[in-house]
């Protein structure tokens, strides 16, 4: 290990660090005025609802409302950010939050205000807002170096539980003081701090792949199969599965104060409220969350700390006799193995690790075959949808991926199978 890069793994990681960069300071400051904007804006629409009828299920949808778009839009919305620049994306779509904001604003100080028009713009408002998540995380890389990265996400995360702490208090006395509608200006005039921090930010160039953008549908394919595949991401979605649905409980039935939470958690226990009672709905909720625990176990969390998902990007260019187009396809790639017989066990447990890799990054189906004439002759195959995305696969291998694969090279007797790439005839 060189001297600069211990020194970088023995300094101790600073709270503070993300700070000593002006756009990352700027955007965090903008983004933390927005986000108080938008808890009293919650606080005001839950409020504003008892007014208009003060049915536990109908408060309960406001929060559902306003949680079902990230349900609805967070994968599409990942497609987009990967697809069309991000600075220009999340301009794009706050200044629309901004405007659909201030509207319903109007709407409400001209006294139009209805539980389905309520229900309707906070759907939109929401959806608007899911649209910039998958965005604004990612955007973060481009804000800071690497090493200032751990901090920076921390300090997001403190940003937002400091806006969810005082926008509802805050909320709540300005429609003391100054009357139902003032959240709902505050909220679109918040906004216009996230509009010009990013107009004034210029990020810093980076390397991108000289792959055309993926199309919308094949991003949204490629990310749910990543986190099909992913056996770190999947854990953590499992266990949050087991979790919020019965946590969601707390927020729904004190809607009077939280006004409702996670989607079908507040819709669906603030009904049960209705039906059986707050008392007895707790017991339920409690009750699913503990059988959660249990059913959720074996799924560990944090398994995936310090592994490097950064490009490797060691995959050699494909050889081909002669062009070949994007979406000609399906492409078999074979990888040939020569293994002492003594090693065929263990190197296919290291084997059947790679069969997760592949189908993450493309691959629809994985295989591997015995030479029966020739013993030691393994073969490791896949198939994938056309020769892009095969392409767009040599870009996925993370340096991660790439240990794993030096790993199993080893059991080669060369130390480099042979690869090779079948395409289907064009009949």
């Amino acid at each position: 290990m060189s001297g600069g890069t211990a020194d970088r793994a023995e300094r101790p990681i600073s709270f503070t660090a993300p700070f000593r960069h002006p756009a990352f300071t700027v955007i965090w400051t903008a983004t933390l005025v927005s986000n108080v904007g938008g808890w009293m804006y919650n606080a005001a629409s839950g409020w504003l609802m008892t007014l208009l009828d003060a049915d536990p299920l109908m408060v309960a949808l406001v929060q559902a409302a306003s949680s079902l778009p990230i349900c609805l839009f967070a994968i599409p919305a990942g497609a987009l950010a990967d697809i069309f620049d991000k600075r220009r994306f999340l301009i794009v779509v706050e200044i629309i939050t901004t405007i659909v904001s201030a509207v319903y604003a109007l709407v409400v100080g001209l006294g139009w205000a209805t539980p389905a028009n309520l229900l309707v713009f906070t759907f939109l408002i929401g959806a608007a807002g899911a649209m910039t998540v998958p965005a604004w995380q990612a955007v973060v890389t481009y804000l800071v170096p690497r090493d200032d990265l751990p901090p920076a996400i921390a300090a997001n995360s403190v940003g937002v539980n400091i806006s969810r702490a005082i926008g509802p208090a805050l909320g709540g006395v300005t429609i003391a003081a100054y009357g139902i509608v003032a959240p709902f200006w505050i909220n679109a005039a918040s906004n216009l701090g996230i509009v010009a921090s990013l107009l004034w930010w210029r990020p810093r160039t980076r390397a991108g792949t000289l792959l055309p953008a993926e199309r919308f549908g094949q991003a949204i394919l490629a990310g749910l199969r990543y986190a099909r595949h992913n056996r770190h991401l999947r854990a953590t979605l499992t266990r949050a599965a087991g979790f919020f649905p019965f946590a969601s409980a707390y927020w729904a039935l004190y809607t009077t104060v939280f006004f409702g939470c996670l989607t079908l958690g507040s819709a669906a226990w603030g009904e049960v409220a209705v039906l059986v009672g707050i008392a007895n709905a707790h017991f339920l909720a409690a009750a699913g969350a503990i059988a959660a625990i249990v059913l959720t176990w074996r799924w560990k969390l944090q398994t995936g700390t310090g592994i490097d998902l950064s490009p490797s990007m060691h995959w050699p260019a494909p050889l081909t006799a002669e062009p070949i187009e994007n979406d000609r396809g399906p492409v078999l790639v074979t990888v040939e193995y020569r293994v002492e017989p003594s090693d065929r066990e263990p190197f296919l447990e290291a084997l059947a690790q790679l069969e997760h890799e592949r189908r993450r990054d493309g691959a629809y189906a994985w295989g591997v075959f015995e030479d029966a004439a020739q013993e030691g002759r393994i073969l490791e195959t896949f198939l994938i949808e056309s020769w892009m995305e095969h392409l767009r696969q040599h870009e996925r291998v993370t340096k991660a991926d790439r240990l794993l694969q030096e790993e199993i090279r080893r059991f080669d007797r060369s130390g480099n199978p042979k690869v090779t790439h079948f395409i289907a005839a064009d009949m």
